[in-house]
C-alpha cells in the first residue's frame, strides 16, 4: 500500500491511500468515519490498523476518493525521531576527493585529511549516524528555502525507513518485521556551513543540516509488500530535467537490517521513527562539485517508491 497525506482544494490535510492502480486517493478520514485522522495513527496502529485500511480499500468507496491529479500531496507525516545514517563508502570517497580538489581550506582539519582517500576502518566496523531535528520537514512539492548560510546548497538522494513496530535489541534477521514502510528522502545540505562545523572536535552536523525545508520526504510511504528488495532499488537525480546521477541501494556498506539492529542496541525503537540510510553515491552535488542555484527544480526518484520535485527559492 501507498500512504500519503493530501489536501483537496482549501480543505485540511488528510491521510489517504492510493487506489485504482494508484490513480486515485481514498480519503481515509472520511472512509473510516474518523477512526483514522492522521498518518501517525496508521504507523502506530500496527496490523490492526492496516487490516482496517485493507477493508476500506476493498469496499471501493468512490464517494470518498479523488483523482490523484486533483489533490496536493503533502509531507506524509512528521517522524517522532530522525536518525540519519551514512552507510555508503563510495559516497564519502567521492565527496572528500572532490572537496580536496576544490576546497583547499578543508585541509586545515585533520578530520578531512583522514577521509580524503578512504573512510577509516571505524566506518566499516559499525553504521554511523547522527540525530537530526524533526521540526523542519517539507513535502514532495514544497519549495526549498535557501538559508542565509546556503551558498553551497546541495541535495542528497536517500532511502528512508519508517519504523512501525516497537523493539529493542532487534536482531538482524527479524529487523524487517519492524518496518512500516519506505519513502524517498532529500537531506538538503548547506555544504559550506557543514564543512566549517565538522572537524577534529565535533558533535556532528548542525546548522549545515538544520534549517527550514532541509528534510524533504515523500511522496508517500510504501509498505514492504510492494518492495521486493529494499537493498536493490535504483535511484536517480535530475536538476532542471538534466540527469545528474544514477545510483542504487545495493551499494550500501551496511545493510538496512544492520542499521535497524544497531539503532536498537540497548534502546527501544518506536513506531514513527525514521532511519535515513545516507546519501547514495552519485546522488548529491558535492561529489561533482555542482551546487544548486535559485530557481533550480530538483527531482529525486527511487524506483517502486516515487519522486520528489522541489524548487529552490531565495
Amino acid at each position: 500500500m501507498r500512504f500519503l497525506t493530501f489536501r483537496h482544494g482549501d480543505g485540511p490535510a488528510r491521510p489517504g491511500v492510493l487506489i485504482s492502480d494508484n490513480s486515485r486517493v481514498l480519503d481515509l478520514a472520511a472512509a473510516s468515519s474518523g477512526k483514522i485522522t492522521k498518518m501517525i495513527e496508521l504507523v502506530e496502529g500496527g496490523e490492526k490498523m492496516l487490516d482496517l485500511v485493507r477493508t476500506l480499500k476493498a469496499k471501493s468507496l468512490t464517494e470518498h476518493s479523488y483523482a490523484l491529479d486533483e489533490v496536493r500531496v503533502e509531507t506524509p507525516f512528521r517522524p517522532i525521531q530522525l536518525r540519519s545514517f551514512s552507510v555508503y563508502a563510495l559516497h564519502l570517497e567521492r565527496s572528500f576527493a572532490a572537496a580536496s580538489k576544490n576546497h583547499w581550506s578543508l585541509f586545515r582539519s585533520l578530520f578531512f585529511k583522514l577521509f580524503v582517500k578512504m573512510p577509516p576502518a571505524s566506518f566499516f566496523a559499525r553504521p554511523a549516524y547522527y540525530k537530526g531535528t524533526v521540526t523542519n520537514f517539507a513535502g514532495p512539492h514544497d519549495d526549498i528555502r535557501r538559508p542565509s548560510f546556503g551558498g553551497m546548497l546541495d541535495y542528497e538522494l536517500e532511502l528512508a525507513v519508517i519504523i512501525g513496530k516497537k523493539g529493542k535489541d532487534i536482531d538482524s534477521e527479524s529487523a524487517y518485521d519492524h518496518v512500516f514502510g519506505y519513502t524517498v528522502y532529500n537531506d538538503v545540505s548547506a555544504r559550506e556551513q557543514l564543512m566549517s562545523e565538522m572537524g577534529p572536535v565535533s558533535a556532528g552536523p548542525a546548522k549545515g543540516k538544520d534549517f527550514d525545508t532541509s528534510n524533504i520526504i515523500g511522496p508517500w510511504i510504501v509498505t514492504p509488500d510492494e518492495i521486493d528488495d529494499p537493498m536493490d532499488l535504483k535511484g536517480a537525480v535530475r536538476v532542471n530535467g538534466e540527469l545528474r546521477g544514477e545510483s542504487s541501494t545495493n551499494l550500501m556498506s551496511h545493510s538496512i537490517k544492520d542499521i535497524i539492529a544497531y539503532a536498537s542496541k540497548s534502546e527501544t525503537l518506536y513506531p514513527g521513527e525514521m532511519l535515513a540510510t545516507g546519501a547514495m553515491p552519485y546522488g548529491c552535488g558535492i561529489e561533482d562539485w555542482k551546487f544548486l542555484e535559485d530557481g533550480d527544480l530538483v527531482e529525486l526518484e527511487i524506483e517502486r517508491i516515487g519522486k520528489l520535485a522541489n524548487k529552490v527559492v531565495a
